[in-house]
């Protein structure tokens, strides 16, 4: 069994993939996060609504001055709630494109590597024909120099 070794270019473009599937996962997992960030924004959105146009009904009828107070202290919390939000979703934004850059980052290099272990199967192929004909000049020169010598 003729067993050659790994060839570096083989074992480096495997943990290449193995980097780039990592990065994937992560890629991943901020945009689950983005995702559930924008989704808690939309419902702040539509409390905002809901609580405003509550607090409009409220201030059209004869109202207690008290429950106008609390639906307007509770509509700013919903604001200082969407605020902080949108921050976060402003700083997951920049976590995101980190992310995608990495990627792609790791992909060129996973690209590049395949290529260098397509060229070293390349050139090994290239190196056992040498050598096959090599083998084989040496075998045509041997049944040159026995037939030669027979009368």
């Amino acid at each position: 069994m003729n067993r050659q070794p790994t060839p570096v270019w083989e074992i480096l473009a495997v943990k290449a993939d193995k980097a780039l599937r990592r990065e994937k996962c992560q890629l991943d997992a901020v945009l689950h996060k983005q995702r559930d960030t924008q989704n808690r924004q939309h419902k702040l959105d539509n409390l905002l609504i809901e609580y405003s146009n509550r607090l409009n009904v409220i201030l059209a009828r004869p109202h207690n001055t008290v429950e106008a107070g609390s639906y307007r202290q509770f509509i700013v919390q919903l604001y200082n709630l969407r605020e902080r939000t949108g921050e976060e979703l402003s700083e997951i934004e920049k976590v995101c494109n980190s992310a995608k850059q990495k990627v792609l980052i790791a992909d060129q290099e996973k690209r590049k590597l395949k290529r260098l272990v397509e060229r070293a199967h390349e050139k090994l192929g290239q190196e056992r024909n040498v050598r096959e004909m090599k083998d084989i000049e040496a075998q045509n020169l041997i049944h040159f120099n026995l037939n030669s010598r027979m009368p």
